[in-house]
């Protein structure tokens, strides 16, 4: 039994150790093409708006796609329009169906920060073999669904 507690407390800290380092990139990628303004959390919502359909997306839609809690995206989003990446909009007149709209400035931080991102993660999976990153991917959405009771869902770099 002590056994599994020290695999246990070792997992732990492997996957904070891993989330530190593909944060401390993301924001060193974010510094080097002059957005350092933002986080890497912050990051994720601007990259699924600008990949949406004419650059909107339904914040209803930005919570369920965050996998974050409704305020947290709220807060993320009230931030992105200070700093003049989106714009926030009343749907068809109805005040609680908000639209985040994407501005020229995200659209040129997706651009900027995409190969960023692609060699920070063919630098994760340095050494992988395409079923071990297959594995890994499927490990990680599986413990993700077991503490949270909610699937990953995204897109793949094939797509």
């Amino acid at each position: 039994m002590k056994l599994l507690e020290t695999e246990f407390k070792l997992s732990l800290y492997c996957v904070n150790v891993l989330s530190e380092a593909i944060d401390s990139k993301v924001k060193q990628a974010l510094k080097d093409i002059n957005h350092d303004n933002i986080s890497p959390r912050d990051l994720g919502i601007l990259i699924k708006l600008a990949r949406s359909e004419n650059g909107k997306m339904d914040l209803l839609d930005a919570y369920r796609r965050e996998m974050r809690a409704r305020s947290t995206v709220s807060d993320t989003a009230k931030r992105l329009e200070k700093h003049g990446y989106l714009c926030k909009e009343s749907a068809s007149g109805n005040a609680k169906n908000i639209v985040l709209s994407a501005k020229p400035k995200a659209l040129e931080l997706h651009n900027a920060v995409t190969p960023e991102i692609t060699q920070i993660v063919d630098q994760l999976f340095t050494g992988f073999t395409e079923e071990e990153k297959i594995q890994f991917m499927r490990l990680t959405g599986r413990a993700y669904e077991n503490l949270t009771g909610r699937k990953i869902k995204g897109k793949s770099r094939q797509d």
